[in-house]
């Protein structure tokens, strides 16, 4: 379960954040969420039909997968342009606060809500969760500016990317630091 819900980050996040540069994010978030949301749909259907087996399910843990993948470049780089410099050092740390409480708290009222309502009316809520986030969304007043987008193409922005990995020193440690310790920790 974890491979396929992991998988598609290390397929997809990299050319996500060269399409999160090309495009505007805002539609990009957007189509996303509403892919989580049929997503989530889809499978309060199943379960309500009684068509969910385990393929169906790895399956759909890889397609929402692949959809948070491609949502993460878009949204962790429109952060600067909602929040002031001062406000940005704050709203990284509460954002990675936010991740581990979220990951603590969403299953357990997960848990607690799926034997009372069943798992379809959990995932409906989910899908609900999803098209909440596309009206905040569409609500977000962002600022008419002039285009900051690359005048260059996905693959140069790709090759962009990399060679800037290879040769900033900060990414140069992390990478070896992770290349020597990530693989003997336990």
């Amino acid at each position: 379960m974890s491979t396929v819900a992991t998988l598609p980050f290390f397929l997809f996040t990299f050319p996500a954040g060269a399409i999160a540069d090309m495009v505007d994010r805002r539609r990009l978030l957007c189509i996303m969420n509403f892919w989580l949301a049929i997503i989530a749909a889809g499978l309060a259907a199943l379960v309500w039909l009684k068509f969910v087996n385990p393929y169906v399910i790895l399956a759909a843990v890889f397609l929402l997968g692949v959809a948070f993948a491609i949502n993460a470049p878009a949204w962790t780089a429109i952060i600067p342009e909602v929040l002031t410099k001062e406000e940005l050092l704050a709203a990284i740390t509460l954002g990675g606060l936010q991740l581990n409480i979220s990951g603590i708290i969403g299953p357990s009222i997960g848990g607690m809500l799926l034997p009372v309502f069943g798992a379809n009316v959990v995932f409906a809520i989910n899908a609900f969760c999803f098209l909440f986030v596309i009206w905040a969304l569409l609500r977000w007043q962002k600022p008419i500016e002039p285009s900051e987008r690359p005048a260059e193409g996905f693959f140069e922005s790709c090759a962009s990317a990399i060679r800037y990995a290879r040769i900033t020193p900060a990414i140069r440690v992390v990478a070896f630091v992770e290349c020597c310790l990530g693989s003997s920790s336990p």
